[in-house]
């Protein structure tokens, strides 16, 4: 019995702290204009001075870009690396000197940064 009131409490706590963030952040989208709002037209005119990449009230890339969509089963041509990549099995690594930048690439996303 206790520890469904406690249960209780949790979730009744966790509901009141998602309603206290959506409250803010509706206040912050309202009263905070850069987020969230279209620029006033002294600003739009300013954008459109100082850039062509703006019209039709927003800015828009230099060039057309395309989303990876359509069939997943089709392979790319970039899938597959021409040669086989160089690797290293590596025992130790030596730290950074004083003033110096030292950066290990450990495969795919991993890097080792020294400072």
């Amino acid at each position: 019995m206790k520890a469904l009131k406690k249960c209780g409490k949790v979730l009744l706590i966790i509901v009141i702290l998602l309603a206290v963030i959506l409250v803010i952040a509706l206040l912050f989208l309202k009263y905070y204009p850069p987020i969230g709002d279209t620029p006033d037209k002294e600003n739009q005119k300013e954008y459109a001075g100082k850039t062509e990449l703006y019209y039709d009230k927003q800015f828009h890339n230099e060039s057309d870009f395309t989303v990876m969509t359509g069939d997943q089963d089709e392979k790319s041509s970039k899938t597959v690396p021409d040669k086989k990549l160089p690797a290293e099995k590596i025992e130790s690594i030596e730290r950074a000197a004083d003033g110096e930048l030292k950066v290990t690439w450990l495969g795919h996303s991993t890097s080792l940064i020294q400072l």
